[in-house]
C-alpha cells in the first residue's frame, strides 16, 4: 500500500511513496487519407486524427476522452492550427507550434507522432512502463510493437548506470542538446517518447483527486494552455478521472482504441 506524504518541494499536496507502476500506451493507426493515434496513461486519454492528402494536413481534430483539468479541452482544440501544414513540418512542433500556450502538449506529442507515421502502411504501438520506486528512483521501460528498445535507470531527472543513455538529462534544453549531438536522427522517436513519459509518469504518485485547482499542483510556467498565465487558478480538476492502467496486462489495447473510421 503505498503512504502517503504531506508535500514535496514544487509539487502539490497528496504526494504517494512508492513502489507503484506508471504505464503509457501509443497506439497509431494509418489510414487512406488520414491517420488516426490515441494516448492513454493514469492521467490522460486523448484520441487524435489528423486527415491528409498525403503531402499536407487538410484538418486536425483532437478529443479529451480522460483529462485532469476543465481547461484541457481548450488547449487540445488548439490542434486544428496544423491545418495546411506540411506531414513534413508537423512531425516537429517547433516548425507549427507559434505558442505552446494556446495548445494541449499532450495532443501536440501524439499528432506529432501521428504525421510522422501517416503514411505507413501498418499501425505501431508503443507502450511505456516505469517503476516508481520513489520519486527520485525509478526505472522506465519502452517497447515498440512488443519489442523492448529501451530500458533506463533514473535518478531524479538523469539516466544512470551503464547502458548508452547513462548521464543523459530529462530537462528539456539539454535532453535537446544530447538527441541531436549523440542520437542517430532514426533512433530519437522512442527516445523522446520515453523522456515524457520519465516526467509525465511522476504523476502516478499525485492523488490528483486532492487538488482543486491546478495551480495547486504548480503555477503557471507556461507550458501549455492550462498552465498559461492567469488560467491554472481557473482550472478545476477533473475528480475520478484518473485510470490505473497499470493493472492491464501489458500489450492491453487502450479502451475504444483511436478514433474510429
Amino acid at each position: 500500500m503505498a503512504e502517503q506524504l504531506e508535500s514535496h518541494p514544487g509539487i502539490g499536496v497528496g504526494l504517494r511513496r512508492g513502489p507503484l507502476t506508471y504505464r503509457r500506451r501509443i497506439e497509431i493507426v494509418p489510414g487512406a487519407g488520414s491517420v488516426d493515434a490515441a494516448m492513454e496513461d493514469y492521467i490522460h486519454h486523448f484520441r487524435v486524427r489528423l486527415a491528409h492528402d498525403g503531402t499536407r494536413i487538410t484538418a486536425a481534430e483532437a478529443v479529451g476522452v480522460r483529462v485532469p483539468w476543465s481547461t484541457c479541452p481548450v488547449g487540445a482544440a488548439g490542434l486544428a492550427a496544423l491545418a495546411g501544414t506540411s506531414l513534413d513540418d508537423a512531425v516537429l512542433a517547433d516548425r507549427w507550434v507559434d505558442d505552446r500556450r494556446t495548445q494541449c502538449v499532450h495532443t501536440v506529442d501524439l499528432a506529432a507522432l501521428a504525421a510522422a507515421h501517416a503514411l505507413d502502411a501498418q499501425p505501431l504501438v508503443y507502450e511505456v512502463h516505469i517503476e516508481l520506486a520513489s520519486f527520485v528512483e525509478r526505472r522506465a521501460r519502452l517497447t515498440r510493437d512488443g519489442v523492448e528498445l529501451l530500458d533506463w535507470e533514473l535518478h531524479g531527472q538523469e539516466v544512470v548506470g551503464d547502458g548508452p543513455y547513462a548521464g543523459m538529462a530529462l530537462d528539456r534544453r539539454p535532453f535537446s542538446q544530447w538527441l541531436e549531438t549523440r542520437v542517430p536522427a532514426d533512433e530519437r522517436e522512442p527516445v523522446v517518447v520515453l523522456r515524457r513519459a520519465c516526467s509525465i509518469g511522476l504523476g502516478r504518485l499525485m492523488d490528483l483527486d486532492a487538488i482543486e485547482v491546478a495551480s495547486d499542483a504548480r503555477p503557471a510556467d507556461e507550458s501549455c494552455h492550462t498552465y498559461r498565465t492567469g488560467v491554472p487558478e481557473l482550472s478545476r480538476r477533473c475528480t475520478g478521472t484518473a485510470r490505473e492502467t497499470e493493472v492491464d496486462p501489458p500489450g492491453t489495447p487502450i479502451p475504444g482504441g483511436p478514433l474510429a473510421r
